[in-house]
């Protein structure tokens, strides 16, 4: 698929990252081919969340009518994984982008005080280092911030911490759909062996790899639309 292919009444349903609000969608949303529809999932601010209420909450508001494709970032893949093993009517696959079916770290990372770390701005060297590299850290740096600032240090910390305990691979087992992860070489943040996991539970996983960091979608769109539109 390029960019002037329409992908005819297919919805793109876009999960977020950590930071939640989906505003970090608009370079991969803006390089969609003509005629592409997405629709941009937002979560409440709500430290309560684990992924149960993320996955029951785009499963009541936000699944499409007629077909769709489901894309998690990072954190919302296993969200994804999740409304995918629901079979909803219309689904037509998943992707997941730098993300996880089982929890990439070791779970003492949780106690860490994560509500004070995720309530400052997010620093220069963690965007360069391990979002979206040092050439883009500059460009980007605004935009992430200010997503951030949207979403309390409370449920960020939640989120991570729902993460460390995270293991949806049965789910991933269900999904009947085709199935996408898209893997940027560059990526810090994920460990590479979160594919390896994710293709130990489904042998039928589609694994596309480019060179790119953790915000896929975000530095390399053009090329993220492009292995998608292979899937289908």
């Amino acid at each position: 698929m390029t960019n002037d292919t329409i992908v005819d009444d297919i919805t793109f349903l876009l999960l977020p990252g950590l930071e939640g609000t989906g505003e970090l969608f608009r370079p991969f949303v803006e390089a969609a081919p003509p005629g592409t529809t997405c629709h941009v999932v937002g979560y409440p601010d709500d430290p309560s969340w684990g992924y149960r209420e993320h996955a029951d909450f785009v499963l009541r508001e936000h699944v499409p009518d007629g077909p769709f494709v489901v894309v998690g970032e990072s954190f919302s893949g296993p969200v994804a994984v999740s409304v995918g093993a629901a079979c909803p009517d219309g689904l037509r696959g998943v992707v997941l982008v730098n993300s996880f079916v089982v929890r990439p770290s070791w779970n003492a990372f949780s106690r860490l005080p994560w509500e004070r770390v995720l309530s400052r701005p997010v620093p220069r060297w963690v965007v360069g280092w391990h979002l979206v590299g040092w050439d883009r850290a500059d460009d980007l740096l605004p935009v992430i911030r200010a997503a951030n600032r949207k979403m309390s240090g409370a449920t960020k910390a939640a989120r991570l911490r729902a993460v460390f305990a995270v293991d949806v691979r049965d789910d991933l087992r269900r999904i009947e759909a085709p199935t996408l992860y898209l893997r940027g070489t560059r990526d810090r943040l994920v460990p590479g062996w979160c594919v390896r996991q994710a293709e130990l539970a489904r042998p039928d996983l589609r694994v596309a790899r480019f060179i790119g960091p953790h915000l896929l979608l975000q530095v390399r769109p053009e090329r993220c639309w492009e292995a998608i539109g292979s899937m289908l």
